[in-house]
């Protein structure tokens, strides 16, 4: 395994626009804060984005959950906060980000010091970023505290993860617990234009 660090590939075509447009923006990073991204909907076309969920025995050991939750981005709307020179939007992958190639052509990305899932990157979705929606912070998921009691307000919870679209590898899906119709599309493995489970 290699430190991102080292080499910022995949990272270095992430970061081609010049163009820091306002809009919705969320922020999040893993357990520790050794790592921070921030993620600018406005540079896309996918606001509110798919949320989607994938259940293939690799996504489920990387992160420990049965169900992991991700979306999707365009490069262009991913960015690193570089917590050493507080330089934001980032051209440099941090320090703690770790690499690891789980399959042939997907590399899935962690923090090196607490071992929090990331995302993950592969040639079947041409380089687009596949990020872990329990990674946004809490106030973009649920709002910031209002001093009343449990009452917040904000967040974006429910455009980021109430919406969901597509399930990947629902052949995996474990039965009574997974396996419950939502509406959303069923793939039997992880192809998005593969064949799906009615």
């Amino acid at each position: 395994m290699q430190s991102a660090s080292e080499s910022n590939e995949p990272w270095d075509h992430f970061l081609d626009n010049d163009d820091w447009v306002e809009g919705p923006i969320t922020t999040g990073g893993c357990c520790c804060g050794a790592i921070r991204y921030l993620v600018d909907f406005s540079a896309g076309e996918n606001w509110t984005p798919d949320t989607q969920t994938c259940q293939c025995t690799r996504c489920r050991k990387s992160t420990g959950a049965i169900t992991p939750t991700f979306i999707t981005l365009h490069p262009r709307q991913f960015y690193w906060h570089d917590l050493d020179t507080d330089e934001l939007p980032s051209h440099h992958a941090p320090a703690a980000l770790r690499e690891y190639h789980s399959s042939s052509g997907l590399s899935r990305f962690y923090c090196g010091d607490c071992g929090s899932s990331l995302c993950w990157l592969g040639d079947e979705t041409d380089h687009m970023v596949e990020l872990l929606v329990g990674t946004f912070d809490e106030e973009c998921l649920i709002g910031r505290h209002t001093g009343d009691g449990l009452k917040r307000e904000g967040g974006h919870g429910i455009e980021l993860a109430g919406d969901l679209c597509k399930h990947f590898w629902s052949q995996n899906a474990i039965p009574g617990v997974t396996d419950r119709p939502d509406g959303a599309i069923r793939f039997v493995q992880g192809s998005r234009f593969g064949e799906t489970i009615s």
